[in-house]
Formats: structure tokens, C-alpha cells, sequence
């Protein structure tokens, strides 16, 4: 989950770990959409993914490695209104709820982690109430 928070959004940078920053068995995880938006500069609309694909202003899994992007997390995507951000925030967190969950093979032991990748992030503004967006993680099969 994401600890940002306002005054505090350099951690939108920051690779944030699941169980701790543990190592985890190898297998299947899925992370699930579970609530929060935030935008990517005050003059834009509620989103979780400034882009539907790719690296660059998204939320990716990470594994022992925080610069390499194993996947785009699930959420709502784009920046704009026009383009398919929301206005309103809670829309924004309805329609996140809808997305698919997203599966990730871990072949060996790792850390599992979620890190925004976006520069520069002090631009970046939190969620509502400080729900930025957050994710299930859950392990689906015992191993590759």
C-alpha cells in the first residue's frame, strides 16, 4: 500500500514492499485494485495510471529490483477528462474497482513491491482523505 501522504509525496517515488520487504516464495501473485486515486498535477483529473501502458507516470510491481517493472498495477488510467480521468473522485475509485486484477509469475524467491514511477513527483498530488490508491496482494498457486 502507499504511505503517501500530503506534504509527503516524495514517497510516491519510493519502492514500497509487501510483508515487510520480506522475500516471498516463488509463484503466481495478483493484485487486485482495492481503492484510491490521486493526480498527477493539480490541473489534472482523478486517476490511478497517467497511461494505460508503459513505464513512465504508472504504478508498476517490482520485485528485488526497484528499476525493473514487472508489470502496470490495476487501476483507473489516463490523466485528463477528456481522455478518461475522472473529475470526481469517487468515480474515479468506482471504475478502478471494475479493472481486472493483474497476475505476476515470480519464478524464485523475491521481494514483491509497487513503486510509481513518474518524474518529477512533487507535482504529484495524494488522494482524498489520503486514499491513495492501494492494492490486494494474494498468492494464487504455490509455484512457477
Amino acid at each position: 500500500m502507499s504511505g503517501a501522504v500530503p506534504g509527503m509525496l516524495q514517497l510516491f517515488g519510493d519502492p514500497l514492499y509487501f510483508a515487510n520487504g520480506d522475500v516471498v516464495p516463488a509463484g503466481t501473485y495478483r493484485f487486485t485494485y482495492l481503492d484510491g486515486c490521486m493526480k498527477y498535477s493539480d490541473s489534472q483529473s482523478w486517476t490511478v495510471n497517467a497511461y494505460a501502458t508503459g513505464t513512465y507516470a504508472t504504478w508498476q510491481v517490482i520485485g528485488d529490483d526497484p528499476g525493473v517493472f514487472l508489470g502496470t498495477l490495476p487501476g483507473k488510467s489516463d490523466y485528463s477528462t477528456g481522455g478518461g480521468a475522472d473529475s470526481d473522485f469517487e468515480a474515479c475509485v468506482d471504475e478502478g474497482k471494475t479493472m481486472p486484477p493483474l497476475d505476476v509469475v515470480f519464478a524464485t524467491p523475491s521481494k514483491i513491491g509497487v513503486r510509481l514511477s513518474d518524474s518529477p513527483v512533487t507535482d504529484n498530488a495524494a488522494g482524498l482523505n489520503g486514499r491513495n490508491p492501494t492494492w490486494r496482494l494474494t498468492k494464487v498457486d504455490c509455484g512457477p
